[in-house]
């Protein structure tokens, strides 16, 4: 590596963490700063998205509109000197690591894991003629939702059908890590903003997320098998932040069974569990909101809204 790029690594390594090793493994990103001022992006690419949109990611804004102005110019100038026509974002790297800003419920309680951006950055990204391209939401929903015995039912067919489900915690969550990126890989890889990353990587920032998450249980994995083969994950676990929320923070379905049912008997699942653990609540956290599957949901509340943004140049 480049001794420029070297220098950089380590400005964003302070400030990120072990996250932005990531650019260690990827040959096309550029860091831009304004020099002297604590302001400063990093553009990627890779060869697993369209070659007309570029990623913009590891935001570090002023709250200052002629700064990001400045910033963001020079960006924009670089795009489009490599033929670039969209710039999205804030996305670092890859959907595996952290992407997405807060736009809304920043009174609200915490949810491990979150954006931890200030009011302000979203804010600013608009003024200077970014745009949502997607959004989500934390939905806040009663652990006795009324529609529970509906997944119920779900969740009985699909043990009927010849699925099983296990679960797994503690130390034995490490065992199902290598089956939880092959799900992964399976069921998103269709996704416009998907990249892979290594195996190897993929469970450093597991076993990282697990450390930090700092709850009274570990997280529990819930893996679904047919015939043996572990077609299905999800995890889940009570948030450090709000001892009565039980977070369901992320499901996998092999394309090949999602039309099965496990999606609804994963959800019976996790609200028995937080009713296991005394949370009279459970947070839907990062949904997509467009996702069809909350047409299903009791009426939650909307906690926190997020949302990704890019600009056509």
């Amino acid at each position: 590596m480049e001794k420029i790029q070297t220098e950089n690594l380590k400005k964003i390594y302070k400030k990120w963490g072990k996250q932005a090793l990531i650019l260690r493994e990827i040959e096309k990103w550029k860091y831009f700063e304004i020099e002297n001022i604590d302001c400063s992006t990093v553009t990627l690419s890779n060869q697993y998205n369209n070659e007309k949109k570029i990623f913009f990611g590891f935001v570090n804004l002023l709250n200052n509109i002629q700064k990001a102005k400045q910033l963001f110019n020079e960006i924009e100038k670089y795009c489009k000197s490599i033929s670039k026509q969209e710039i999205i974002g804030p996305i670092n790297y890859s959907t595996w690591f952290d992407y997405r800003l807060m736009t809304n419920g920043f009174e609200n309680s915490k949810i491990y894991p979150e954006p931890t951006n200030p009011k302000y950055i979203p804010e600013l990204l608009e003024q200077i003629g970014y745009k949502k391209y997607k959004t989500y939401n934390s939905i806040l929903q009663k652990t006795n939702d009324s529609k529970l015995n509906y997944f119920k039912e779900k969740y009985e067919q699909v043990i009927s059908n010849g699925f099983n489900i296990k679960r797994y915690k503690g130390y034995k969550i490490a065992f199902v890590l290598k089956y939880i990126y092959d799900i992964s890989i399976d069921a998103f890889a269709e996704n416009p903003l998907f990249s892979p990353i290594t195996k190897k990587m993929f469970k450093k920032y597991y076993v990282s997320g697990f450390k930090k998450s700092n709850t009274k249980i570990l997280p529990i994995v819930n893996i679904c098998y047919k015939n043996y083969e572990p077609i299905a994950f999800s995890y889940s676990y009570i948030n450090p932040y709000g001892k009565d929320q039980y977070v369901w923070k992320t499901t996998g379905v092999k394309k090949q069974y999602q039309k099965n049912n496990i999606g609804s008997a994963f959800r019976y699942i996790v609200h028995k569990t937080a009713l296991e653990n005394n949370c009279s609540n459970v947070i839907y956290h990062l949904t997509f909101e467009k996702n069809p599957v909350r047409n299903l949901l009791d009426k939650g509340k909307i906690i926190k809204e997020y949302a990704l943004f890019s600009k056509k140049i």
